[in-house]
Formats: C-alpha cells, structure tokens, sequence
C-alpha cells in the first residue's frame, strides 16, 4: 500500500516531476488539437488524483478505508491516486464526500474564435 512518509513538499515536488515525464505536453498538435487534449486529459487525472492522495493522508485514512466508504475495491483508488485511471463524476463526487471535501462548478459557454 503506501511507502514511508509522501507529505514533504520534495516528495511531492519529484512526483508532479514525475507526472510531467508520464503526461507530457506534445511537441506536435494535430490539426484538431486531439494529442493536446488527450495531454491535458492524463494532467489533469493525475492532479486529482494527487490532491485526493493528499486529503487523504492529512486524514489518516487508508486506501482500504476510503475504498470502503465509497464502495470500490481498494485497487482501483490506488490506480485513482496515480493518475492511472479516470473516474466518473459519481464517484469523484462520493470520493470527495468521504474526504470531507466539497467542489464548486461553474458553467461557461465555451467561445471558439
């Protein structure tokens, strides 16, 4: 499950590193811009993903635990925590619910010029 202590900011500092070598941003875009997106869709799985790991350690809950309350299997909020595997938007939302956590949306138009 989890190794040694992973809240120092340079622990955390060499795990986005790392994500930028998993996700990086694409030195060619496509026409459509897919490869950007498909970039930016990976970065922004593992951010979640590393700020629900962080709630959920200033917590001291486990993997186990929260797969508990929220009715995974403890597997798949590792891959979760990663930045492995994309969520839906239930589960995010009962994720946050066990972590005492809240989100605000807001709605915009998107504007293409």
């Amino acid at each position: 499950m989890e190794k040694g202590n992973t809240n120092s900011p340079l622990t955390r500092d060499a795990e986005r590193q790392k994500a930028r070598r998993i996700c990086p941003v694409p030195q060619e875009r496509t026409q459509d811009g897919s490869e950007r997106r498909e970039s930016q869709e990976r970065t922004m799985m593992w951010y979640y993903g590393d700020t629900l790991r962080e709630r959920r350690r200033e917590l001291k809950i486990t993997q186990q635990e929260l797969a508990g309350r929220v009715g995974v299997r403890t597997g798949k909020i590792s891959r979760i925590e990663k930045g492995e595997e994309d969520l839906s938007f239930s589960l995010f939302i009962r994720i946050l619910g066990a972590l005492g956590m809240q989100m605000d949306l807001q709605f915009r138009k998107e504007t293409r010029q």
